[in-house]
């Protein structure tokens, strides 16, 4: 078995680091793949950035361990997806889980992947927690537990961190099968299409430092480059729309009109607060930066070994509502944009951030030219194709404010 990376292996310590986040998600590191996006009419280009390294994604990204609804993978199934409700999902994260939680029926224990939770008794966090919970969502343990996802729950944020290092789907799934002799992983080359004799895949032509060449394969292809390089590869081999892959000028192999539509994507909104005490603010600039440093390097533990997100759940934007619709993950920190540009706020503050669980709006992904400079698109919706799903998820907000108003004292002098 042979396995292709474009980018390098992920041995960096920004990866290993949770918070190397900061450093990680910018256009150019190497560790990422940077996307234009045409944008909705009148709107400035967006840039998405997606993992580009062994581990992909899950070796940037904000380490948030989620898992969906139930009810979610059941209307998959209904809509036609056999083999996708929670009846088939639901063990297969259990069986791939070891939380440190204790084990239950929706829950695992000795699985490859190792959750933790982050630790609790952080004032700060105990106050957003208990805003929630007087906003009618109640404090939780688990926020994936198949309750807390059904009818809402907050608290302390499950992430993929382990002994204070970053656990991702390299380390859990990868790294143990390395030692087999009969896998070989190659980094740093480009995957430009997969052969094809007629309508049977054989190989994949590649690039890297050496130049082009194709590698044969004596049994099977198997694509599998996210959501936003699996299309572009099918395109560039010839499956896709047929006007696109002529414009390109892509021998057309099987016109397949769906390829690179129904582009999802999840809108991130965030509030940031000023905070009297409790904010990382200070230990992610300047000396006391260099302090979380030497703390994480003897210790492997501090603000750097943070996720994301330090507490977090799902909330219903409206009381009527089957199940929540709302994604929040409160960050203990605050930041400063200009441009592309982000620093830490200087002064000390909260984020308080969502998602819409399930987005209506779609768009579509395409090439413009074979491998060459002429990048990828993608675009996202235009207004006449998005859905009104009510009222922003505020209920959060809202009680946060309250708390924030009322005269009680907080001291935070103690958190870390």
């Amino acid at each position: 078995m042979l396995l292709l990376e474009s980018g390098g292996p992920n041995t960096s310590q920004l990866i290993r680091m949770p918070r190397g986040i900061g450093a990680l998600l910018v256009p150019t590191n190497p560790n990422v793949w940077s996307y234009q996006v045409a944008p909705l009419p009148g709107r400035p280009e967006e840039l998405w950035l997606k993992g580009r390294t062994i581990g992909g994604s899950s070796s940037v990204n904000g380490m948030v361990y989620v898992r969906g609804a139930p009810a979610d993978y059941d209307a998959w199934e209904q809509s036609g997806c056999s083999g996708w409700g929670w009846h088939d999902i639901g063990p297969c994260f259990a069986a791939l889980e070891d939380h440190e939680l204790p084990p239950k029926s929706s829950r695992g224990r000795g699985g490859p992947l190792r959750i933790t939770v982050h630790p609790t008794q952080h004032p700060l966090c105990d106050a957003v927690i208990e805003a929630a919970e007087q906003a009618g969502t109640p404090h939780v343990e688990d926020i994936n537990d198949i309750v807390s996802v059904a009818s809402g729950g907050f608290g302390y944020q499950p992430r993929t961190v382990w002994r204070g290092k970053r656990f991702s789907a390299a380390d859990a799934f990868l790294a143990p099968a390395r030692r087999r002799p009969n896998l070989s992983v190659v980094t740093n080359t480009d995957a430009l299409r997969v052969e094809f004799n007629g309508r049977r895949a054989t190989g994949v032509r590649v690039r890297d430092r050496t130049g082009e060449r194709t590698i044969t394969a004596r049994h099977e292809v198997i694509l599998c480059a996210g959501a936003i390089h699996s299309p572009k590869l099918l395109q560039l081999s010839g499956i896709g729309p047929v006007g696109t892959l002529q414009g390109a000028g892509v021998n057309v192999l099987v016109d397949a009109p769906e390829v690179g539509r129904n582009l999802r994507e999840h809108r991130y909104l965030a509030l940031q607060f000023r905070v009297t005490r409790g904010s990382l603010n200070g230990r992610f600039a300047g000396l006391g930066l260099a302090r979380s440093m030497l703390r994480y390097l003897l210790t492997s533990a501090g603000p750097l070994s943070h996720a994301a997100h330090e507490a977090g759940g799902f909330i219903k934007s409206r009381p009527d509502l089957d199940r929540p619709d709302g994604q929040i993950g409160v960050g203990l920190y605050s930041m400063q944009v200009s441009g592309q540009q982000v620093a830490i706020d200087p002064e000390p503050g909260l984020t308080i951030g969502g998602y819409w669980m399930r987005p209506q709006s779609r768009g579509e992904l395409w090439i413009r030219s074979r491998p060459t400079p002429k990048p990828l698109r993608t675009s996202i919706p235009t207004r006449s194709r998005r859905r009104s799903i009510g009222s922003p998820p505020s209920a959060c907000f809202d009680g946060f404010d309250a708390w924030r108003r009322s005269p009680r004292s907080l001291d935070t002098s103690s958190a870390s």
